[in-house]
């Protein structure tokens, strides 16, 4: 089994796959977990009318981070106490952005889902970029 292998095109009737950087392999079953934006797919059903590309508005991004991590945050600290089963957050212009916070894997993590409208996304943030995030949502947490 490969994984992380870019996929060019694909060939379902000879289930062969042009990969990325050139080589064409084939193998007896193809399983195809490439994603929202999946080469594999429209080789296999008419996308257009299955699976038309529409947007919402809105983009998503999610992380989870451990509680121990959360406890040393000056942000997430705040949230984390053995109460807490969801913290919901919405803001911006007409309620446009949301962020929810609830403990998963028996409490040991926290999921976090932020969403916001599509054209912030345009906007480049690396993970580490506190002061880019606080703008995004405008939430007046970094020093």
């Amino acid at each position: 089994m490969k994984v992380g292998i870019g996929i060019k095109s694909v060939d379902v009737e000879r289930t062969k796959l042009v990969l990325e950087d050139g080589p064409v392999v084939s193998h007896d079953l193809i399983i195809a977990a490439d994603g929202v934006h999946s080469v594999t797919r429209p080789a296999i059903v008419d996308t257009s009318k299955y699976f038309p590309i529409s947007s919402t508005g809105h983009n998503c991004f999610r992380f989870m981070v451990s509680k121990e991590a959360a406890k040393k945050d000056p942000i997430m600290s705040s949230i984390v106490n053995h109460d807490a089963r969801m913290l919901s957050w919405t803001g911006g212009e007409g309620n446009s952005k949301r962020i929810i916070v609830y403990p998963v894997d028996f409490d040991r993590h926290f999921n976090v889902n932020a969403t916001h409208p599509e054209e912030l996304s345009n906007q480049e943030a690396s993970a580490s970029d506190a002061e880019t995030i606080d703008k995004l949502y405008n939430l007046n947490c970094t020093q």
